[in-house]
């Protein structure tokens, strides 16, 4: 008799129940934490691609100072150029900071080491006609529908070119 108390007293342990109830609990834990690594991720890549916009205006200004043309050959008037097609990708060379086209008089470039693609996997735009909406990360002090000429990153969703409406495109103006 006396060892079957014994042997009772020693079984020590969690109930299904319990060990349901911390699991549940840690799930919730990691959920949180998930959803505010994603939130500074997302704020990360924002930042690193502000700068990076940053640092292609640099590029572009030291490229029109050599050549007296901003990227595809733009001159500085007038500021917006709306012709067909005037758009094209920093990582190309007609738009002259990393490579030249052939095309550029007096480019003494590479102004720019590589033009490497935004956070999201999407090249930067140069756009002579950017339509700047108030609650576009860098137009905000523009009024709506006005037309730029602007550096874009067509930010986290990656829709872009021609498409003026997205509210998470970053853009860093040259002139208006």
């Amino acid at each position: 008799m006396r060892s079957r108390v014994l042997l009772k007293e020693k079984i020590v342990g969690f109930t299904l129940i319990e060990l349901l109830v911390v699991i549940a609990i840690i799930g919730v834990l990691a959920s949180v934490v998930l959803v505010a690594l994603n939130s500074a991720r997302t704020k990360s890549k924002i930042a690193r691609a502000k700068a990076d916009l940053q640092q292609l205006n640099l590029a572009m200004e030291r490229l029109f100072d050599d050549t007296g043309e901003y990227s595809n050959h733009l001159p500085f008037e007038p500021c917006v150029n709306a012709s067909a097609n005037n758009e094209v990708y920093l990582n190309a060379c007609a738009a002259g900071l990393s490579c030249n086209d052939g095309a550029f008089a007096n480019w003494r470039g590479p102004y720019i080491a590589a033009v490497e693609p935004d956070p999201w996997g999407s090249n930067y735009l140069f756009d002579s006609d950017y339509t700047c909406r108030s609650y576009t990360d860098g137009c905000q002090n523009v009024p709506d529908n006005t037309q730029v000429r602007a550096l874009v990153s067509y930010g986290p969703n990656r829709v872009g070119l021609n498409q003026y409406n997205e509210p998470d495109n970053l853009v860093v103006i040259i002139c208006r």
